[in-house]
């Protein structure tokens, strides 16, 4: 399936369902996140959720926002802006095994890389889960420090910084 076959747009609370179904098949080693954490993200920072869609079907999507560098933000706690944020959290990705190795991530990506750009952010941040802290040392980011146990099973915090702390 090529790249140009899916279409990247904003999500919307429409979409949080499937969101919550890519969820439960991809992620292993923690507990889901309730669905009104979603809701929430949307509501108070629509520019960082983002789903890709093939055939009307959501197969993939991510979740980021302003945060505070080098913090990690716990599972189902509700996003809230203070105006101090630093650093764009890269809060989820996922996307479904059959569509993996298509380049959907890369697209992600750059619509993360894009905000971050947008709203001027001097780092990303995010905790890396399943073991995937090599995955994301590729993509420029250093583990900061093991993730809080509670939270994040065998996660480690991660940062990377952008072309804006110049």
């Amino acid at each position: 399936m090529p790249k140009n076959n899916v279409l990247i747009k904003q999500l919307s609370k429409i979409d949080l369902s499937q969101v919550i179904e890519i969820q439960k098949i991809c992620f292993h080693e923690f507990h889901e996140e309730d669905i009104n954490i979603y809701d929430n993200f949307i509501t108070v920072f629509p520019d960082g959720a983002w789903g890709a869609f093939h055939e009307d079907r959501l197969v993939g999507h991510i979740f980021f926002h302003p945060y505070k560098n080098q913090k990690e933000k716990p599972l189902n706690s509700k996003l809230v802006l203070t105006g101090e944020e630093d650093s764009m959290y890269l809060h989820e990705i996922a996307i479904l095994q059959q569509y993996r190795s298509h380049g959907i991530s890369k697209l992600l990506l750059d619509k993360f890389n894009e905000i971050s750009e947008k709203y001027k952010m001097m780092s990303q941040t995010l905790v890396s889960v399943e073991n995937s802290a090599e995955f994301w040392k590729k993509k420029g980011f250093s583990i900061i420090k093991k993730a809080d146990e509670n939270n994040y099973l065998n996660g480690y915090l991660m940062s990377k910084q952008t072309g804006n702390n110049i």
